[in-house]
């Protein structure tokens, strides 16, 4: 077994004894302890928490403020502008905040700033022109927390601001009329976590609630909150925030609704993404999800949100093709920038040395460095920034991270290096000039060197929940163990050992990616494995035995179900 392989400490009785209460296999047990859920009653909370066991959204700081003038502006008639960020989060929260205002009959107007031309997070021009549309109200979503200067402008214009966000506040706050952020100090309300839809769909909850009290709705239809859930699933999961508590909750109820939803932009979505099955969180991240991000990213965001409100089946039909055409866009911009970036970090030998990776170039379009980033650090498991240097010589960098290296507070120690910076722990953005650049890679290197956390070492840890067998892989096994998703950060994937597998045939696609047929027994039944971009892994085809590191999944074609796995890593016997 590869030095770098950790199997996850087992307890085979206590996994059969929960298991056993659960009426599953004892694999289940194994997975439950594995993420802290080690009682019955723990157990019991996991599986049948539901819509209904989520916190009062009157929990959240600044929420009372909030609804009251959003109260005002519903029942005075108010213009009300939605402004949103151009991710996925952003996306989805701005949707979400445009329908349900419109559902209650408030003439409601968004603004997606384009990643380029406007930069991130609220700015004067935009807040100018919502405000030559007659918006009396701005609300943003997944975004505000720093826009002092901004807020103050709009106010000074006779605009009111409510800051919806979820990003860690400053020294200073905008004086808004209310700023709604779980990571506020004063904030009781108990997720943390929460992606900037979940924020938005709190506040249109709370709004919900208090318009309710005030008989709003004894002449018009109530919406129904469980209908954007979907939304917040979409959101939630593409912004990778822990899929934990009530972030799961929401997930797995806006799962269910995309299962056949009733938004023809979901259902075109869907289609260009080839999901003819019901979709799990892995294709919201893979493959729903990148194809909102497109748009933000080298295309115009209003394309996604405006697919997201489409009512019409044949204009959201258009819109979808467009948003995968650009995916194809970005993925092929992706793959120039990760060649030239490899040839970068193999042609400066004091790479090597470096406990973090920093890497700039005039040729990268902004909108992909973040994934760039992320993919260096799966392969050198080590903190990046990437950063894409404009023609005045001004860069726009992103950074991805390994466990133990907080972003956040990395940055605050190189702030002299950069113009501006901003994120969370595990992801950053930042503002550098191009002569700073080897200043600003000095002190992250240095920092990452002092942090002190033994997580930080170089070298990817790949951890395994328990060992199973070929035969082990029934459907039955497979779907039991699905029941414990929605995955993701936070409630991660399991992942398996498979020791002494048959290797019957393989097959190179691509000339990247590794597909293999493993013997099931000693008859003529296989199970497909792939091991996607195997090539760049130094992956190679094998031969006879092997063993795997894998996730499998329960796929159906026609009325079949089958077991088909993902290699995470594998070696030859």
């Amino acid at each position: 077994m590869k030095d770098n392989w950790l199997i996850k400490e087992q307890f085979p009785e206590r996994s059969a004894e929960l298991a056993k209460e659960l009426k599953m296999k004892s694999i289940v047990g194994q997975l439950l302890i594995n993420r802290g859920i080690d009682t019955d009653e723990k157990a019991e909370e996991f599986f049948k928490s539901s819509f209904v066991d989520l916190p009062s959204p009157f929990l959240m700081a600044g929420m009372e403020e909030a609804v009251a003038r959003m109260v005002k502006a519903v029942e005075g008639g108010e213009t009300v502008a939605v402004y949103g960020d151009y991710d996925a989060d952003g996306v989805t929260a701005t949707s979400l905040l445009c329908d349900f205002l419109r559902a209650l009959g408030v003439e409601a107007i968004y603004f997606a700033p384009h990643r380029i031309r406007d930069g991130y997070g609220v700015n004067d021009r935009a807040v100018e022109e919502l405000g030559r549309k007659g918006a009396t109200l701005i609300v943003s979503t997944d975004c505000g927390i720093s826009a002092v200067r901004e807020v103050k402008t709009a106010k000074q214009s006779g605009i009111d601001f409510i800051i919806t966000d979820h990003h860690l506040p400053g020294d200073t706050l905008p004086d808004a009329v209310a700023i709604v952020n779980p990571k506020l100090p004063d904030c009781r309300y108990p997720a943390k976590n929460i992606a900037g839809v979940g924020v938005a769909f709190n506040l249109a909850l709370a709004l919900r609630a208090r318009l309710r009290e005030n008989g709003f709705f004894d002449s018009r239809e109530e919406p129904n909150m469980a209908r954007y859930l979907d939304l917040v699933a979409i959101g939630t999961v593409t912004d990778r925030v822990p899929l934990e508590g009530v972030n799961r909750i929401m997930v797995k109820e806006g799962l269910r609704r995309m299962v056949v939803s009733d938004r023809p932009g979901i259902e075109a979505l869907k289609r260009v993404s080839r999901i003819n099955w019901p979709p799990t969180s892995s294709d919201i991240g893979f493959r729903m999800g990148p194809r909102i991000n497109a748009a933000g990213r080298i295309g115009e965001p209003e394309t996604a949100v405006d697919l997201l409100l489409c009512e019409s089946s044949k204009s959201a039909a258009k819109m979808a093709r467009r948003l995968d055409e650009q995916n194809r866009d970005r993925q092929r911009l992706e793959g120039e920038a990760l060649e030239e970036a490899l040839s970068m970090i193999e042609d400066d030998p004091a790479n090597a040395e470096r406990a973090c990776v920093v890497l700039a170039s005039k040729d990268w379009h902004p909108g992909i460095i973040g994934p760039l980033a992320s993919k260096l650090v799966e392969r050198y498991s080590k903190p990046v920034f990437t950063i894409a240097i404009g023609k005045y010589g001004v860069g726009k960098g992103s950074g991805r991270t390994v466990a133990g290296v907080n972003l956040h507070e990395a940055l605050k120690t190189c702030g002299g290096a950069l113009s501006e910076y901003g994120g969370h722990a595990m992801a950053a953005g930042i503002t550098v000039s191009n002569k700073n650049i080897d200043a600003f890679r000095d002190a992250f290197d240095e920092y990452v060197r002092s942090s002190a956390a033994p997580e930080a070492k170089p070298g990817r840890t790949l951890e395994i929940d328990a060992k199973v067998s070929v035969a082990d892989l029934s459907v039955e096994m497979v779907k039991q163990v699905e029941t414990l998703g929605p995955f993701g950060s936070g409630n991660p994937t399991p992942v398996f050992l498979v020791e002494g597998a048959v290797v019957v045939s393989h097959e190179i696609m691509r000339d990247v990616h590794l597909k293999l047929a493993i013997g099931r027994g000693g008859g003529e039944e296989t199970i497909e494995a792939m091991w996607w971009n195997a090539a760049g892994r130094g992956g190679r085809a094998p031969e006879d035995e092997v063993n795997m590191v894998v996730t499998p999944e329960v796929r159906r074609w026609r009325d079949r179900e089958f077991v088909a796995l993902r290699v995470e890593d594998l070696e030859e016997m």
